[in-house]
């Protein structure tokens, strides 16, 4: 059951549109850096990703961190358990690429492919 609960908690990512995906991801940017903000001022380690998202790119790489290492494994796992959730985790993926786009990822990529 908790793991049913998580999956809700990381849904934001597996949204169908887009737009809903980067919602999600902008208001938790936020709530991470009014986080490390305290942490700073109550000086209490800070965790490094928190420290990292003042630009869009930014935001954009930890999103596509945040989906390869949690979202994609975890919905990929309840895919096999619940194959009607499948379309999430096609929805995870897709927006992993619009996420790789924004970050610059995709053209990294292809810049080392032309080498």
């Amino acid at each position: 059951v908790d793991q049913i609960i998580h999956l809700g908690d990381m849904a934001g990512q597996a949204a169908p549109r887009f737009a809903t995906a980067r919602d999600w991801a902008e208001r938790i940017a936020d709530e991470f850096r009014a986080q490390y903000a305290r942490e700073r001022k109550s000086d209490l380690p800070v965790s490094p990703f928190m420290a990292a998202l003042d630009t869009p790119k930014q935001i954009a790489a930890g999103q596509v961190a945040f989906i390869d290492y949690v979202v994609q494994p975890l919905f990929a796992a309840a895919a096999k358990l619940f194959p009607e959730i499948s379309c999430l985790e096609e929805n995870a993926r897709r927006n992993r690429g619009m996420w790789a786009a924004l970050s610059g990822e995709v053209s990294e990529e292809k810049d080392a492919e032309a080498k």
